[in-house]
This record gives C-alpha cells, structure tokens and sequence, in this order.
C-alpha cells in the first residue's frame, strides 16, 4: 500500500469552503429574482393606474353635462390591481355659455397613491 504526498480528491474544509461560497451566490441570485419580481410587479400596478385615469378621463371627456359624473359608470379596474380611485370634479369658472370644471383622477393601490391626472373640462350649459 503506498500513500503518495498529493493525495487525489477534495479535504473537508475545501467542501465546506465550497459549499458556502455556493450559498452565498445563490442567496444573491435569489434577492435579485425576488427584486426584479417586486419592480416587476409596481410596473404592473403603474400601468393599470395610468390606464384606469386615462379610460376615466377620456369617459368624462365625452359627457354632456356635469351631472353626468359618476364614479360607479367608470370600470376602473378588471384585474384588481387598483384598490380605489378618487376622483375630484371642481367648478372653476362659470359663464352665461357653461361651466369650467377642473378634474383630479388619483388611482389609489395598497394604500398608497399610485398616479393623478388632472385636466379640464367644459360643459356647455344645454338648452
């Protein structure tokens, strides 16, 4: 039986090394899926809010009056993304031919205001 000085074959303290040092890269990995699944998500969330205060902006451009406002009309969200919406209609100018009204759109996700819109909006006064 002969026993040479480089023996073939790995000590246990290079597994152990090894080991950890593969743990190590994997936990990064693992924190950057899971970072890259997060901002993937806040995307997802940003683009149904721009969509939704777009849809209803482009809904109270169509109306005829201001009476017309309801926020039960507008399909904010099919896909639950958006919690809540909170919507402002204010007079802001009034003349002999109609009204001015400045209109806010928040969309509202996980108790955090996610987008606003505002613009304007003019009613003829219908006679």
């Amino acid at each position: 039986m002969k026993h040479s000085r480089h023996p073939k074959g790995f000590t246990l303290v290079e597994l152990i090394i090894s080991v950890a040092a593969l743990s190590l890269v994997c936990a990064l990995v693992l924190k950057l899926f899971l970072l890259c699944l997060e901002l993937n998500q806040r995307a997802e969330i940003k683009q149904q809010a721009v969509l939704t205060a777009a849809n209803i902006m482009e809904t109270i451009k169509v109306m005829e009056s201001a009476e017309e406002f309801e926020l039960s009309e507008f399909n904010t969200d099919p896909d639950g993304l958006v919690s809540r919406v909170r919507m402002e209609l204010v007079e802001e100018l009034s003349s002999q031919f109609g009204k001015f009204y400045s209109i806010k759109v928040e969309i509202i996700s996980r108790e955090k205001s996610v987008y606003e819109l505002n613009g304007g909006k003019y009613f003829t006064d219908a006679e």
